[in-house]
């Protein structure tokens, strides 16, 4: 884990926060299908990453996308995540 999947997690991670920097949103200023499908991943990764301060630009997006209406809609139908 240490040798080889951590440190690509990370690059992978500082990849996406280097891309978000200066945006709302992965395709700019408006929410499409992309952030739709990259929550999940994005959310399940921070939850396991040890340090969730090193990537505030990921955390600022899920931020924003759990902020939503009809996010908030969607775990109060059908419940909490567990990463597990």
């Amino acid at each position: 884990m240490d040798g080889f999947v951590l440190p690509n997690v990370k690059r992978n991670m500082g990849f996406i926060e280097n891309h978000l920097d200066g945006v709302d949103f992965f395709m700019g200023d408006k929410l499409t299908g992309v952030d739709i499908m990259m929550s999940f991943p994005l959310e399940a990764g921070m939850s396991r990453m040890p340090n969730r301060d090193d990537y505030p630009i990921i955390s600022g997006y899920l931020d924003r996308i759990h902020a939503r209406k009809h996010y908030k809609t969607a775990i109060e139908k059908g419940g909490e995540y567990v990463y597990s």
